[in-house]
């Protein structure tokens, strides 16, 4: 899916420039 591709490279981006994970551990995968 192509939103879930771009939700993820959304995620992706703002962990970049945050610096942090969501709840402090790596995102999981939930584009399988």
């Amino acid at each position: 899916m192509q939103i879930v591709q771009q939700f993820m490279d959304w995620l992706a981006s703002e962990q970049a420039l945050s610096g942090f994970s969501l709840a402090g551990r790596p995102l999981p995968s939930i584009a399988v």
